[in-house]
């Protein structure tokens, strides 16, 4: 049976990722052609200066001719007119001094999960957008092969100051730790992502007698936590930073839902009562579902768009007689919820596996 709490998630889907597997999208296949090559000791100048080529190693690289065509090794060529010479594997390009911008957009698929927006590359094909208990999308844009998780879950526990938020944070890094397929795992400092409190960390997943370079991120919006993993292929690895930063950098949270003290809040009062409901619909196909920390939010005499704002969830009749209805919330785990509400307003609520 699955444990209830954030840090069994985390180990959950991190060894999705191992059964999922990490396998490399196919390629345009390479073209291998065998030809003849005719050394001729042949000598370099460059403005009347004798240029020996050399490789990044420092090993002299003798020009060739080949069906009457002469080669010369281009990073020499390059470094003897001042142009730094650089191989960009993904795309098998060669640059001599600058890159050329790319002058193109990249398209972005926004992702919502609870009171967090973020978004990723649309070459990275998602698996999954509506999943209620995280995302995930396969790397294939740049010949790249990884895995971006994020998840959310609620820790039942006040992160309202730096003092709490840090303790919070640091239990996350600790549990995360001790996942059977993490090891090596490296805590930075706590810092800010979107106004809130987080933490970075650098660590190897273990797969298959395979390690695989990863990074994570815990990010707290109230009693809300965050996780969010990037794993990628280890002979990317160079590519692990800039694929983290930028799905780090797009990270925002919703105004309109529960702010960082995890409180009703923002623009929903200016909205109209149905604009409410369908915000609220919205919210529910991501997979939000009542806990003790909403539960506790839900006082007596508010209204049924409030309590329904605050789960994230529209619930269900249950009962409806004269000016009395009874609407309850279910979560996955089979958690439940029931509130009373008399004349449109909560009189009495319970739960149960929370």
């Amino acid at each position: 049976m699955r444990k209830k709490n954030f840090l069994s998630y985390v180990a959950g889907f991190l060894t999705a990722a191992a059964l999922f597997g990490f396998c490399v999208p196919t390629l345009a296949a390479s073209i291998q052609k065998q030809l003849t090559a005719t050394y001729k000791d042949i000598k370099l100048y460059v403005d009347g200066k004798e240029v020996v080529p050399k490789d990044a190693g420092g090993n002299v690289v003798e020009p060739f001719v080949s069906n009457g065509t002469t080669y010369l090794p281009v990073r020499a060529v390059g470094e003897a007119f001042g142009k730094e010479v650089t191989w960009d594997g993904t795309t098998n390009s060669v640059y001599i001094g600058e890159k050329p911008a790319s002058g193109v957009s990249v398209e972005r698929t926004s992702f919502s999960l609870g009171t967090m927006q973020y978004s990723i590359d649309s070459s990275w094909v998602s698996r999954d957008n509506v999943n209620s208990r995280y995302h995930y999308a396969k790397f294939i844009g740049d010949a790249l092969n990884g895995y971006i998780y994020v998840q959310r879950s609620d820790l039942g526990m006040d992160t309202s100051s730096e003092a709490l938020a840090n303790t919070a944070l640091s239990s996350l890094m600790d549990g995360f730790k001790n996942g059977d397929t993490i090891s090596n795992l490296v805590p930075g400092k706590s810092e800010k992502i979107a106004g809130h409190y987080a933490q970075y960390g650098t660590f190897d997943f273990i797969s298959e007698n395979m390690t695989l370079p990863g990074k994570i991120a815990f990010v707290l919006d109230g009693s809300q936590a965050y996780a969010i993993v990037a794993i990628i292929q280890q002979s990317e690895s160079a590519k692990l930073d800039k694929i983290f930063s930028d799905v780090i950098a797009s990270v925002q949270f919703s105004s309109s839902t529960e702010n960082s003290t995890g409180n009703n809040t923002g623009s929903s009062t200016e909205k109209t009562y149905e604009e409410r409901l369908k915000d609220v619909a919205k919210r529910s196909l991501m997979g939000e579902e009542i806990t003790y920390s909403k539960y506790s939010q839900i006082k007596t005499g508010m209204t049924y768009i409030e309590v329904a704002e605050i789960i994230g969830d529209l619930g269900e009749i249950t009962v409806q007689s004269g000016n009395i209805t009874i609407r309850s919330w279910q979560n996955s785990d089979y958690g439940v919820a029931s509130i009373l509400f008399t004349n449109g307003k909560v009189t009495t609520k319970s739960q149960a596996g929370l």
